[in-house]
């Protein structure tokens, strides 16, 4: 089953943003060749982060395995060794663009952050794939 994320307003701002600067430092400032080289590349790789998330952010679970789809990132968990979930608004995010985040601890990994448009849907998958994860929601 497929969990659209959730992309909160303050990632869109930070995008704009980020790209009105950039565009802004690249116009009105006097760069020469070798500094406007210096620029560009981080300039793409945060923009590389940023903009794909807006357009692929989803969470698949099936009795095999999550898969957490986060822009260019994608991180795969197998549902049996997930041992809890908790609602949370921790700074760390992890595979999330909004405060409002699922932590999802596993066996062997660290906690990962998720955010999900239908968190009450997502935990009653869950807990349908594995009947041992213990939820501390709400």
């Amino acid at each position: 089953m497929k969990f659209q994320g959730k992309t909160s307003k303050w990632w869109y701002i930070v995008t704009v943003a980020f790209n009105v600067a950039a565009v802004a430092t690249f116009f009105f400032t006097n760069m020469n060749g070798n500094a406007m080289m210096l620029y560009i590349p981080p300039c793409i790789i945060v923009d590389l982060y940023l903009v794909p998330v807006i357009f692929n952010n989803y969470v698949t679970i099936d009795k095999r395995e999550m898969v957490i789809h986060f822009g260019i990132l994608k991180k795969t968990i197998v549902p049996q060794d997930i041992t809890g979930m908790m609602e949370t608004r921790a700074t760390s995010s992890s595979f999330s663009a909004s405060f409002d985040r699922i932590a999802i601890d596993s066996k062997g990994i660290q906690t990962i952050y998720i955010s999900l448009e239908d968190k009450e849907g997502f935990l009653k998958e869950a807990k349908k794939v594995n009947k041992r994860i213990k939820f501390s929601i709400g």
